[in-house]
This record gives C-alpha cells, sequence and structure tokens, in this order.
C-alpha cells in the first residue's frame, strides 16, 4: 500500500512532522512562565497535532486527495475532523485522560479548519452523520495510519453505536466543564483556546512559507527595543503650552509602573493632549526591556477604536522607530491596511504573516482584537495565542459598548494569567470596569485641576429644532470667519443638513466628515484639517475620540457624557489659545425626536443629565469628578454582558462580538469605485483566475483598496442597491454608478428630503 496523503504534494507523516515542528517553535516563542503555567495545555497541544488529521487514512480522503478536481463523491464521506475527532475521543476514553485534557483535545482537532465549536457543535459533529463515520471507521489502515500520525491509536469496529461511547465521554466532560464557577470556565476557555490557536497556525505554516523563508519563521530573533527610543524622540518634538502636564504625566506614570511589582492590569486616566501614545511605547518598551529572555521578547499589540486614530498612531510609530526599524516591525491589521509585512516576501508568505501577526509591534482595532480574544471563527482564533504573553495597550477604552464590559474584564485577567500579559488601558474619562485594575496615574486629578483650556456650555435642557439650529450657525458664519470650528452632529441626516446649509450660506472652506464618506476621503480631510488653518468641520462622532484635531470652537448635539468629554478634548487641545467653547445643544426633528435617542442607549443620556444637574457651565477643572460619578452609576444601570460571559464560558451559543461591538442591523456597502478608477479593472482580472484558492487570494489582496473607498448604509425595505449600483465582475460588491457620490458631500441616495427612511444611522 502506498504512503497515506495529507495534501497532493504531501505525505501524512511528513505534514504531522512539519506540524509539530511548528507548534514547538510557536511554543518556544513564549516565556518561560507561559510554558511552566501551560504545561498542561502544551500535552493537549501534542495529542491534538498528532491526532488533527487522523481522519484523512479513509479510503474516501485518499481517494479525494491524489487529485481533488476529479472528486466526484459526497463531500461527506472525505470530510476528516469528525472522524478525527471520534479518534481523539477513544484515546482519551482507552487513555484514561482528565476531562481538560480530552475536552481541549476534542476541541482543537475538531475546529482546526473550521475554528471553535460549541459544546452542543461538538456533539453534533459525531452525531449528525453516523453512517458515514461507520463506513470510514471500516476503511481505515489502523497500523500504518498509526504509524503516519506517530501515535498508537485504538481501533475501533464499525458498529450501530460506534459513536455512542465517544459521544459519553464528550457528554461527560461538557457536564464537568458547567459545573466549574465563573471566572474557572472562562480561564478554561482560554487555555482551550490557546491549544487551538497555536494548532490553526501551525498547521498552515509549512504549507505557507516556501522553504528558505522557514528559518525566520521557525527561529526568532526579537530587535532590541529600548525605552530610551522615545526619550530620543521626544527631544524632537516642538514645544507646545502643554509640555509640563506631558512631562508630569509621564514622569507619574512611569514612577508608578517602577512600584507596581507584579501588577498585570494597568490604567492610566490624563486629559486629552497628554501625550498618552508616547506615553504607552514608553510603557511597553520598559515592560518589553524587562521582560526579554534569550528567545523571547512581548509582542506590543496596540488597540485603537478608529481608523483615524490608527493612521495617526501608525506615523508616531514609524515616525519613534525610523532609524531602528527591521523590516516588519510594524504591522496594521485592519480593514484599510496593506497585506504586506515585507515587500520582499511572495504573496502566499505575507499573507501568512499578516493573517498569524508576525510583527513585534502590531496595530490593530478593538474589532480585530476581540475577535481574536471571543470570537470562535478560525481566521480569528489563529491570532489567539500571539495576545499570550503581549504588551496591550487599549486607547480610549470609554468607546467601548457597555455589553461587552464583563466578558472583556474577565477574559482579560484570566489572560494575564496565562504567561506575561501585561495590560495599559487608557482614556481621558476611564470607565472602571476592569477588575482590581492597578493605576498608574494616581495623582492625576492635579493635571486635571490645572488644565483651563474649555468650557462646556450646556443648553441642551430645551429642545431645539434642528431648522432653528441650522438658521443659528449659517447666521454666526461672520463671527466664525478666520476660527476653527467643529459642529458634531448624532446622525448622518441632521450632519448633511447642517452641512448642506453652511455651504449655501458660503462656508470656505468647510469639511465634512460621517460614515457617508469614504475612510480614504474622510483621512484625507483630516489631514488637511490637520494643517491648522481656519475652516468649518461637519461630522458626526466618528472623529470624537483620540482624533489629533485642534479647534477653537465646538457645537455638540447633546451625547453621553463621556462623548461630550472626547470631542471638548478637540477644542484648544493644544492650550495655544483663549479658553475654548463647547456648546452643547439638544437637537430635535421635525417629529420632536432627539437625535441622540436615535443613537444612544436612554439610560447613558439621563444618567449625563443627572450628572450635569442644573449647571449651566463646565470648565474643564471640574471634569474628573463628573466622569467618576457618571461611570459610578452606569455600573449599577446598566446591561454589562455577565450573560455573554456565562454563555462563553460555558460553550454554548452567544450573541456575535460583531453584534455587540456594530450592532445586529444588515449592513449595504456600495464600493466608490470612480474613488480608485482601476479597481473595476483589477476585479475583472480576478475573474480570469482558474484556482479558486487563488482567486480568494487575489480578492482578499484588494480588500483594503475596497475598504478605504467603501461606504455603508443600513438596509431598508424599500433601498434596493440595483437602483443605485451593478456588481462588480466577480459578484461579490456593488459598485456605485456615477452621481451619488462627491467627496465634499458623501453618499446622496436621495434627495434631503426623502432621506429619513433609510438614514438615521451614525
Amino acid at each position: 500500500m502506498s504512503e497515506l496523503l495529507s495534501h497532493p504534494d504531501r505525505t501524512l507523516s511528513d505534514h504531522v512532522a512539519e506540524v509539530h515542528e511548528a507548534a514547538d517553535a510557536l511554543w518556544g516563542a513564549h516565556s518561560g512562565p507561559f510554558g511552566e503555567v501551560n504545561a498542561d495545555v502544551r500535552e493537549w497541544l501534542q495529542q491534538a497535532v498528532s491526532l488533527h488529521d487522523a481522519g484523512k487514512g479513509s479510503e474516501a480522503f485518499q481517494q479525494y486527495i491524489v487529485a481533488p478536481e476529479r472528486w466526484r463523491g459526497r463531500s461527506a464521506e472525505k470530510r476528516h475532523a469528525p472522524l478525527s475527532m471520534l479518534c481523539a475521543l477513544s484515546c482519551a476514553e482507552e487513555g484514561g485522560w482528565s476531562w481538560q485534557t480530552a475536552l481541549g483535545v476534542a476541541a482543537a482537532v475538531a475546529g482546526h479548519h473550521s475554528g471553535w465549536h460549541t459544546g452542543d457543535g461538538l456533539e453534533n459533529l459525531l452525531a449528525s452523520d453516523d453512517a458515514v463515520l461507520r463506513k470510514q471507521v471500516e476503511t481505515l489502515p489502523w497500523d500504518s495510519l498509526s504509524s503516519a500520525l506517530g501515535t498508537a491509536l485504538v481501533p475501533l469496529a464499525s458498529s450501530e453505536d460506534l459513536v455512542d461511547p465517544s459521544l459519553d465521554v464528550l457528554e461527560d466532560c461538557l457536564a464537568e466543564l458547567r459545573r466549574l464557577p465563573p471566572d474557572s470556565g472562562v480561564r478554561y476557555r482560554l487555555r482551550a483556546q490557546l491549544c487551538l490557536s497555536v494548532l490553526l497556525e501551525a498547521d498552515k505554516a509549512f504549507l505557507a512559507l516556501e522553504p528558505e523563508v522557514r528559518e525566520r519563521y521557525l527561529i526568532r530573533r526579537p530587535p532590541k527595543l529600548g525605552p530610551e527610543l522615545v526619550d530620543g524622540f521626544l527631544k524632537t518634538k516642538p514645544s507646545t503650552p502643554l509640555d509640563g502636564v506631558r512631562r508630569r504625566a509621564r514622569h507619574m506614570v512611569l514612577s508608578a509602573l517602577d512600584h507596581a511589582d507584579d501588577e498585570r492590569v494597568h490604567t492610566v486616566a490624563l486629559p486629552t493632549g497628554s501625550g498618552k501614545t508616547l506615553l504607552a511605547a514608553s510603557w511597553a518598551l520598559r515592560l518589553r526591556e524587562q521582560l526579554t529572555a534569550e528567545n523571547h521578547a512581548p509582542k506590543i499589540v496596540v488597540v485603537l477604536p478608529y481608523l483615524s486614530i490608527i493612521d495617526q498612531t501608525q506615523k508616531e510609530y514609524t515616525d519613534l522607530f525610523r532609524e531602528s526599524a527591521p523590516t516588519g516591525l510594524i504591522l496594521q491589521s485592519h480593514s484599510l491596511s496593506e497585506r504586506v509585512v515585507d515587500p520582499e516576501l511572495d504573496g502566499n508568505t505575507n499573507d501568512f504573516f499578516v493573517d498569524t501577526w508576525q510583527s513585534d509591534i502590531v496595530i490593530t482595532t478593538f474589532d480585530q482584537f476581540l475577535y481574536a480574544l471571543l470570537a470562535p471563527e478560525a481566521r480569528h482564533l489563529m491570532r489567539f495565542h500571539n495576545l499570550c504573553d503581549a504588551l496591550i495597550v487599549m486607547d480610549e477604552i470609554q468607546t467601548l459598548p457597555c455589553k461587552l464590559w464583563d466578558p472583556l474584564s474577565r477574559a482579560l485577567e484570566q489572560l494575564t494569567t496565562l504567561g506575561n500579559t501585561r495590560l495599559l488601558a487608557m482614556s481621558a474619562t476611564q470607565p472602571g470596569f476592569l477588575r482590581a485594575p492597578c493605576d498608574l496615574t494616581p495623582e492625576r486629578g492635579g493635571l486635571f485641576s490645572e488644565l483651563g483650556r474649555y468650557e462646556l456650555k450646556l443648553r441642551h435642557r430645551e429642545p431645539l429644532l434642528l431648522e432653528d439650529f441650522v438658521a443659528d450657525v449659517v447666521g454666526r458664519l461672520d463671527e466664525w470667519e478666520g476660527k476653527r470650528v467643529l459642529l458634531t452632529l448624532n446622525t448622518r441626516r441632521s450632519a448633511r443638513v447642517v452641512r448642506d446649509a453652511l455651504a449655501k450660506g458660503g462656508a470656505e472652506p468647510l469639511y465634512f466628515l460621517t460614515a457617508d464618506v469614504t475612510p480614504a476621503d474622510r483621512l484625507a480631510a483630516i489631514g488637511e484639517i490637520k494643517q491648522g488653518e481656519p475652516c468649518i468641520v461637519v461630522s458626526t462622532q466618528c472623529i470624537e475620540a483620540g482624533v489629533d484635531l485642534d479647534m477653537d470652537s465646538v457645537i455638540r448635539d447633546f451625547a453621553p457624557l463621556d462623548s461630550l468629554i472626547q470631542v471638548a478634548g478637540r477644542c484648544n487641545r493644544n492650550g495655544c489659545g483663549e479658553r475654548g467653547t463647547i456648546e452643547v445643544v439638544c437637537l430635535v426633528g421635525d417629529n420632536g425626536r432627539q437625535f441622540s435617542l436615535m443613537i444612544y442607549d436612554q439610560v447613558l443620556l439621563q444618567t449625563t443629565r443627572t450628572v450635569l444637574g442644573d449647571s449651566a457651565t463646565l470648565p474643564e477643572e471640574d471634569i474628573l469628578p463628573l466622569t467618576e460619578a457618571y461611570f459610578e452609576i452606569l455600573k449599577r444601570e446598566l446591561n454589562h454582558g455577565e450573560a455573554f460571559t456565562k454563555a462563553w464560558a460555558r460553550w454554548e451559543d452567544t450573541e456575535s462580538v460583531r453584534s455587540l461591538l456594530r450592532g445586529d442591523s444588515e449592513q449595504v456597502t456600495f464600493v466608490v469605485v470612480e474613488r480608485d478608477p482601476d479597481l473595476e479593472e483589477a476585479l475583472e482580472q480576478v475573474t480570469q483566475i482558474g484556482d479558486r484558492w487563488e482567486k480568494r487570494r487575489a480578492i482578499r489582496q484588494l480588500a483594503g483598496r475596497l475598504a478605504k473607498v467603501s461606504v455603508s448604509v443600513y438596509a431598508k425595505k424599500d433601498l434596493d442597491p440595483q437602483d443605485f449600483a451593478k456588481r462588480d465582475a466577480t459578484g461579490n460588491f456593488w459598485l456605485l454608478n456615477r452621481g451619488y457620490y462627491r467627496p465634499e458631500t458623501g453618499l446622496q441616495l436621495a434627495p434631503p428630503e426623502e432621506e429619513e427612511a433609510w438614514g438615521w444611522m451614525l
């Protein structure tokens, strides 16, 4: 009998040996404490690597893999994951494995292609088509299969009750799992994810990498990056009136860090504009220097809420390491980023390095980070093990929805026990949901109280018709001559009405920043606004947190307190002018409905009204105690996601992470191809590619370009995409027809008076 194959060009024995080599390298690149704490997970991993492709020994799979394109049998007959899991559970029963080992190995083997399975999902894999499993078992060459896998399998007899013993083992394991208290359940889930995560990457490594790149992958040589780089970089920065505040903030944080002992979760609450980006870099580089061992240096993962902040953070880090950065040091991982780590590598290798975060510094979004931590999909879970031992910086943490507070706080707390992981959560308005953090800004009150950059004028108690507000701001154009003014609205529709009225009134230059404008055009406009010339900016809240804009005055439609304070941070940000003013109004439509209630939870808005009380003004110096009171109330009043945590830890069905972050409303995405004229032709060229995997890769290569010129709207029953767009050659994307988009005004699918039917979105 010929050797068993795992792929058309690989024997099963060679593939399993390669996966073991890659898994050993991945595990060895982690810290010593990581290895000690997770010694049992290492054993699970060794078993999972040996058994993950056991099902490929079936006669049907061997017939398929010789020439996949000629396979004409049933798809179920060549599936190998259920059969592999059956073999794993049989080994567990025969070997007397603990329930933790049995379940951890079974989950990894079952999910090594498809990702995480719930407990019910694992049971269904075995029970849904036991006739196929019986047929596959009949054809397994047990001796040669055991030899190829490097482990002794337990031969199974094909019978009516073939799957019953393994189902019993699985059900017993799940029963034990569900007896765990919540924190123990979260910890076990993370450890099982760790096993699967390493297997997912190791299983693909040798298939994706050319031989000449494998040594670079298997033997990590982390570059030396010391905290003195930040000290030197700061000396090149121009001076501002905030330099004194920034120096005191740095001294406070870094001194507290020196006395933090082995605390793993750190928080920083500092005023906007106090230099948090470079302060976080100092935090990360100082800890990296302390924790670096012979073959291990912690990965730095910077997590940000908005693409506009990522752009400026990437620039800051690039400038910081300009003189010392090896190729591929910094990786951007988000929807707009290029899929390139090193331009000298081939396409498949770059794809693999991007997908597995093969860089020392990763700058990513909340979405991608939370998917890696909590989501079940294989493409996200493959990155999870990178978070173990990492130095994680989460900026603007207050932007996370409250219903993620409990799952995130528990998961992060347990994550920090799986090795040397450290977390820094930063914000001007710290929500306080992390469990027992070490506060690195204990004397922050002094920094807040000495600033006097702005004052909020609170006019929100009397509702103001949008049309009256429009008349008011147009009438103030002469007053704003030579000024930099920001008007932040709650919906795209209200922002557009204000923008169009100001344009008609002669406002110039006038910038429009909402989700109706493509990301590329928004980033370009932000770049122009940062030049510091007089202008008027009309936006939604897409720029309120973290974007480094400095405006003379701001008007903000009513919003939760943390949003009000974040947008206030754009007013006189650098403290160069007189005290600026943020006017807070409460806008309503013709139907009397407040725009704020269309976007925000009523509890958030009412809590804001409560803490603001009857004050007519609120200076920056008085902000800190109000924010602390605000978040204390929210801890008592809101759903923090405890039900999600419980289900997630028990391996049950949960609401998707995407839904928790962005809501579950269906969206329609239009690609504005006129903003990238060669894009349509590039999509047509994809259709000429014969190999389906190469075609898929080609589309992924275009993903960043597509995202940069795309605009999404919520799907409504009277919105038919065909009225405004055509399908591209691949059939995957709606290409917007000409006439519905301009960079100055964004997407316009209907006249303003008709937009209300579908346009009440951010």
